[in-house]
């Protein structure tokens, strides 16, 4: 496990780590959501953040040049191609504002 983020309202906890995936887990009895695939590499230190209303989540992986933003509720990506990035909090904060972050 590298990555790890909660929603605002704690209802859900996003992991990543080598294997490339990012799973979804319900908090309140630990069950797996979804599991979301598409990146090339392990998920990066520090790289989930949810939105400031929990309904994305942007996701970024090591040696991957492309961040993704996931559609929590439906457990689908939403956008492939957000650009180079240099961390998730920069993406975040340029995503949401400094604010959302």
């Amino acid at each position: 496990m590298t990555a790890l983020a909660f929603s605002v309202d704690g209802g859900t906890l996003a992991s990543g780590g080598a294997d490339k995936a990012v799973v979804l887990w319900a908090t309140f009895n630990g069950s797996q959501r979804a599991q979301l695939k598409g990146h090339t590499g392990g998920l990066a230190p520090g790289g989930l953040v949810f939105s400031p209303d929990g309904c994305l989540l942007l996701s970024l992986a090591a040696g991957d040049p492309v961040a993704r933003l996931w559609n929590v509720s439906a457990g689908k990506l939403q956008v492939r191609a957000l650009g180079r990035h240099c961390n998730c909090r920069v993406c975040a904060a340029r995503l949401w504002g400094a604010g959302g972050v």
